[in-house]
């Protein structure tokens, strides 16, 4: 399982090396990389199956949730099984499950409030890119000029709120 973090997407080329010389299959884990891309190619497209997260700390929010992607036709068909109960296709066995399920359907409310943020991604992708320059700036001339030390405990917190901006 691969595992892009705080906007940074990881090196996918020796993954994807290491996937096929050993015929694995790659999870890769794009909850914060949403819109941003390795070598030109967007991240979430490099695995058999990617997630994505909308909690709200994230690119795109839906209050909670994800989604899934893959371009396998069983691992989709698998997918949709699971997120609706398991719930036989058959209409006249709809309520007999053969396997255990869950009930991650999305709501269109849900669903028209990501695809707004959607529209506007690269707005946010930049508003927040900007954001961490300006810390990443601030964390450097503090470094450069400050002769005070600062508490551990405050340290931590300004990590800790920078990480939140991812």
């Amino acid at each position: 399982m691969v595992v892009h973090i705080y906007g940074l997407p990881v090196d996918m080329d020796p993954i994807i090396e290491i996937a096929k010389e050993y015929d694995l299959k790659i999870i890769e884990d794009a909850a914060e990389v949403i819109g941003q891309t390795y070598r030109g190619k967007l991240c979430g497209s490099f695995g058999d199956i990617s997630v994505f997260s909308f909690y709200p700390n994230k690119h795109i929010t839906t209050g909670e949730g994800g989604m899934i992607l893959t371009d396998d036709e069983n691992l989709f068909e698998r997918c949709k099984y699971y997120r609706n109960l398991c719930f036989s296709p058959n209409p006249d066995e709809r309520f007999i499950h053969e396997e255990l399920g869950w009930n991650y359907r999305i709501t269109n409310l849900q669903a028209a409030l990501g695809l707004a943020q959607l529209e506007r991604i690269e707005e946010h992708i930049k508003k927040k890119d900007g954001l961490v320059r300006g810390i990443t700036n601030f964390c450097l001339i503090l470094r450069m000029y400050a002769t005070y030390q600062f508490p551990k405990r405050t340290m931590q917190k300004i990590f800790t709120g920078f990480i939140q901006l991812y």
